[in-house]
C-alpha cells in the first residue's frame, strides 16, 4: 500500500476496514491516486509525524454550482450505489468515502467514462480516507442522508470493537445529520444487524423512519450491488435495511 503509516485511519480511532488493495502494485496505486485527484474531496491538512490534522470542509466551495441536499456514503465498495444515485438524483450533492483501491478504481473509471461522454458527475466527490475523518471535518447538521452499506463485519468476537457502527459513530452521526435527516444502513450479518438496531434504538437522537416497512425490504430504486449478488450466490439470502431519522434538536 502506498499510503504512509497513520494517514488512512483517523487519529485516535481503531481501524474499521480491512485490506486497502488487492493485486495492485504500489506503482498502480500511486497512478490511481493521480486519477482520483480531480474528483477527490480534500480531507487532511499537511501533517507531520503521521498525525492527521482535520480541515473544516466548505461544502458550498466543493460543489460551487450546486446547493442541494448533502448525501454521504461511507464505504462505497465498488461505487455502484453512489454512482447510481449521483446519476439519478442530480439535484443532490454526493460524497463517497472508501479506502479500498480496487473499488475506487471501478468508480473512477465510471466517472471518467461519463465525463468523456460529455455528462460529468459534478455532484459527486470522492473521499479516499477514513470516513470518520470526513464526518468530523464536515459542518454540524450539514448532512441530509448518511449511508453505510455492508460495512466490514469483523466476524470474530474479539474484533467486534472494530466495527464502524457503534455508539461513538451513532453520536457522530447525530451531530452531523440535520433534523429530519436519514441514517441508512444495510448488512447481511445477523448479529451486526442486531448491533446496528441496538445502537440507534438507544440513542434518543434517532427514531425509526418508517416503522411499517419490513427491515428486509430494500428502499425503492435500489441498485443491487456486486457484493449483494455475491452474497446471494454464497447462500446469504437475507439482508437488513435500517432507516433511522434524526429527531428534532
Amino acid at each position: 500500500m502506498s499510503e504512509k503509516k497513520g494517514t488512512l485511519v483517523a487519529q485516535g480511532l481503531l481501524r474499521s476496514f480491512g485490506r486497502v488493495a488487492s493485486r495492485m502494485s504500489v506503482e498502480k496505486q500511486d497512478a490511481l491516486d493521480a486519477r482520483i485527484a480531480p474528483y477527490e474531496l480534500p480531507i487532511f491538512a499537511a501533517a507531520e509525524n503521521g498525525k492527521n490534522d482535520f480541515q473544516d470542509i466548505d461544502i458550498d466551495a466543493c460543489f460551487p454550482d450546486l446547493k442541494g441536499p448533502l448525501v454521504v456514503e461511507v464505504g462505497i465498495g465498488n461505487g455502484e450505489h453512489v454512482f447510481f444515485h449521483a446519476q439519478h438524483y442530480p439535484d443532490k450533492r454526493h460524497i463517497g468515502a472508501e479506502v479500498y483501491k480496487n473499488g475506487l478504481l471501478n468508480l473512477v473509471v465510471q466517472m471518467e467514462e461519463v465525463a468523456e461522454a460529455g455528462k460529468p458527475l459534478n455532484n459527486l466527490k470522492i473521499c479516499a480516507k477514513d470516513a470518520r475523518a470526513l464526518l468530523m471535518a464536515l459542518p454540524d447538521e450539514s448532512i441530509s442522508e448518511l449511508i453505510v452499506l455492508y460495512p466490514d463485519p469483523w466476524p470474530k468476537a474479539r474484533h467486534h470493537k472494530r466495527r464502524i457502527i457503534n455508539a461513538e459513530f451513532c453520536r457522530l452521526a447525530a451531530k452531523k445529520l440535520h433534523s429530519g435527516g436519514i441514517m441508512f444502513m444495510a448488512t447481511d450479518i445477523e448479529n451486526y444487524a442486531e448491533q446496528m438496531a441496538d445502537v440507534f434504538d438507544q440513542n434518543d437522537g434517532f427514531c425509526v423512519a418508517d416503522p411499517n416497512r419490513s427491515i428486509h425490504t430494500p428502499p425503492p430504486n435500489w441498485p443491487t450491488t456486486k457484493y449483494e449478488r455475491k452474497a446471494r450466490d454464497e447462500g446469504r439470502d437475507k439482508s437488513w435495511y435500517f432507516r433511522f431519522q434524526r429527531t428534532e434538536k
